[in-house]
């Protein structure tokens, strides 16, 4: 079976180019790299522990399991300018509004500007109705 690499995708066959492709991401800032990391692979051949190993428990954050749109703004508020990292996590519910924050924070540009409209549940967060954030991703994900 052939298997097809997407526009855009680098197919890592190696164990040394996760490691190099992971330390450049990670070394590099939102003006140099894309916003985003996308690593898909086999289950247990130790895609988080190497992430975990080159990031270090400071420079980057882990998404929780089940995030809604709005828990995913709050999110990226939180940790503005700072890589976020989604490990099997999953997004629930309203896609729509999830997609849009994502599609936000993953433009190709060094500074995005993230919005939400102002409601009681983004005052209770303490949350901002707007911001400039530099963060990026990188999703790890059985394949």
């Amino acid at each position: 079976m052939r298997l097809l690499t997407p526009p855009g995708s680098i197919r890592l066959t190696t164990y040394e180019e996760l490691e190099e492709i992971v330390h450049e991401f990670h070394r590099s800032n939102a003006e140099e790299s894309p916003a985003s990391l996308a690593v898909f692979g086999p289950p247990e051949v130790g895609k988080s522990w190497k992430v975990d190993q080159i990031f270090g428990p400071k420079a980057a954050v882990r998404a929780p399991a089940h995030l809604t749109a709005f828990k995913l703004y709050q999110l990226f508020h939180e940790h503005r300018n700072r890589t976020v990292i989604f490990d099997d996590s999953s997004l629930d519910s309203d896609r729509a509004a999830t997609l849009e924050v994502l599609m936000k924070v993953t433009e190709r540009k060094p500074s995005k500007t993230l919005s939400w409209a102002d409601t009681p549940q983004l005052r209770a967060a303490d949350c901002k109705s707007s911001f400039v954030t530099t963060t990026r991703i990188l999703v790890l994900a059985n394949s």
